[in-house]
Parts: C-alpha cells; sequence; structure tokens
C-alpha cells in the first residue's frame, strides 16, 4: 500500500508526494531461519573448539558473512553455515591453541578421548573433516557430502578408510581395554 502526502507549497500549488512503504524485513527469510542456523553454527563451532563463550562468537561471526551473502546462500544455507562455522572454529583452534588442550564443559575428557583426538589430528584431512562432520556432529551421509560438496559414495569411502586407520592406530591396548 503506498501512502501519499500532501505537501504545501508558498505559492498555493499543492504537490502530492508519493510515500514507499518500507522494504520487506526480510524477503528471503533470513529472519525466520536465524534461530535455526545460529544453533547448528554454535554447535558445530562448540564442537571442535570445546569453549561455549568462543563457539557463540564462531556462530555470531558466521551469521554476519551469511546475512552479508544471504541471496547467494539462502538455497543452501544450513550446509554453508555448517561449513564456515567449522573453518572459523578451525582458525580459532590454529590461532589459540590452548582451546584445543581445554575441556569441554560438563564433558569428562578421558584418557580415550584424548587418543581419539589425537589420532583424529593424524588423519588425513578429508577423513577428518568426514569423521567429525559425520560422527561429532551428527550428520547423515547425504548432508555431510552437501556440506564437503563431494559424493555420497566419496563420503562413505573416506569414513571406512578414516575408521579403519583409527582403529589401527587405536588398538585395544592404547584404548585401556584389559587383554584377558
Amino acid at each position: 500500500m503506498v501512502e501519499a502526502m500532501v505537501e504545501a507549497v508558498g505559492s498555493g500549488n499543492l504537490t502530492v508526494v508519493a510515500i514507499a512503504p518500507p522494504p520487506p524485513r526480510d524477503p528471503d527469510g533470513f529472519d525466520e531461519r536465524y534461530v535455526e542456523l545460529f544453533v547448528r553454527a554454535q554447535r558445530c563451532a562448540r564442537r571442535i573448539v570445546g569453549d561455549r563463550d568462543v563457539a557463540e562468537d564462531v556462530a555470531a561471526e558466521t551469521m554476519a558473512r551469511a546475512f552479508a551473502r544471504w541471496s547467494k546462500i539462502n538455497s543452501y544455507a544450513p550446509a554453508w553455515v555448517t561449513r564456515v562455522a567449522i573453518n572459523l572454529a578451525t582458525d580459532q583452534l590454529r590461532r589459540k591453541p590452548a582451546l584445543a588442550s581445554g575441556p569441554v564443559e560438563g564433558v569428562d575428557d578421558s584418557v580415550d578421548r584424548l587418543l581419539i583426538r589425537q589420532q583424529l589430528a593424524r588423519l588425513p584431512r578429508r577423513q577428518r573433516d568426514t569423521l567429525v562432520i559425520r560422527y561429532l556432529l551428527g550428520f547423515d551421509e547425504k548432508e555431510t557430502a552437501e556440506l564437503l560438496g563431494v559424493a555420497v559414495g566419496t563420503v562413505h569411502t573416506h569414513v571406512k578408510r578414516g575408521l579403519t586407520r583409527l582403529r589401527g592406530e587405536l588398538d585395544e591396548t592404547s584404548l585401556g581395554v584389559d587383554e584377558r
């Protein structure tokens, strides 16, 4: 609806000035999807950095970047937000390595968990990314494939090879299983 405002001009002439309504606040659905995407970004970042405050900062930065690119990414926003959150969280670890060694709030960092973290770091990047996204972040194979920009079969291969390599390096004695 266009509103009109009548403006009186000094010489007795009347001028009608059309005032357009304000543009829609969110033509592409960013506001409606913000909470879902922020939670996704925060959850991914928290799994990587282990610190709630840093994860919230990463999620906020991720959402700012998403907003700036919303017209381009809105059709695949969940995958984009997840990938950016993972990248930003990884950057945080590179800048502040102490985050990686700190405990995750509410989680007991046992020796087994530390060994697995150490062995994950030794995997090739694609295998590590695939295992983290698939098992630590809880995405299924199709979502993982979309996120990494590869075929589902490639995800399956990376998971299989990564798990095989982890099992080989994390034998039963290194995980503290009693041999009887």
